[in-house]
């Protein structure tokens, strides 16, 4: 889209949607990539800290229309897939992140947080599988339900306690007195099989340091389940 008053070519999706990209630290998707095939590079709509990946046995697969999300791309994942970040990303016990996602055969597996735990595919986790991946142990799990529909999850973590919520709709709590620390995130689907056999994915987003706020979050969803053909329930 051409701005006549400023001489700028804008992003149509940034104008005509309003896309939430400034309350996050990262905002990948798949209609943002650099791809021959395979996706090569994740552009970060957030910062400059994209996500890339030269090793074509470890690229995500590219899905140009996929019905599971009205018709736009999505990645494939694959127990190889990794996508490399630029740096690193901080994360405390205040953060918020939103996937818009599928997996097939999730996990069954159970992850203990402080003694608790939710069952299902693996979101967050480290350092040896999960949707991201973290240098340090386990520090950061979100065994959640069955995604075998394509979903936007949102997991909100408020310094004691992570919340999971499938369009908007709570699906558990788990506390996380005692088990954190600062650490940082590094790669982005290392073995996915964690999330499930194969698994696809439209979006991915996440405030590291601070969570967002339930109207934030509402904004978020609703954004994401209008441009998605979803229904989102406000978070009360």
């Amino acid at each position: 889209m051409f701005n006549f008053s400023s001489g700028l070519i804008l992003d149509e999706r940034l104008v005509g949607e309003g896309i939430p990209t400034n309350l996050f630290d990262f905002w990948f998707d798949a209609e943002n990539v650099t791809q021959a095939g395979n996706v090569s590079e994740l552009i970060n709509l957030s910062s400059d800290n994209n996500a890339a990946q030269a090793d074509n046995s470890k690229k995500p697969a590219y899905n140009s229309i996929d019905s599971d999300y009205n018709g736009l791309p999505s990645l494939g994942l694959v127990t190889s897939s990794i996508m490399n970040l630029q740096n690193p990303l901080e994360v405390n016990d205040r953060s918020t992140f939103f996937f818009v996602c599928k997996a097939l055969n999730p996990t069954s597996s159970i992850l203990p947080v402080n003694g608790a735990s939710l069952s299902g595919a693996q979101l967050l986790h480290g350092p040896d599988r999960g949707i991201l991946r973290s240098t340090l142990g386990n520090e950061y799990s979100a065994n959640i339900g069955s995604l075998d529909t394509a979903q936007i999850v949102t997991l909100n973590c408020n310094g004691s306690d992570l919340t999971v919520y499938f369009n908007g709709v709570n699906v558990g709590t788990v506390g996380l007195a005692g088990t954190w620390s600062n650490f940082d995130f590094t790669q982005l689907f290392q073995r996915s099989d964690g999330f499930g056999s194969h698994g696809t994915l439209y979006q991915m987003s996440g405030k590291t340091i601070g969570n967002l706020s339930t109207s934030q979050i509402n904004q978020v969803g609703r954004y994401l389940s209008s441009k998605l053909g979803y229904t989102w329930t406000d978070l009360p």
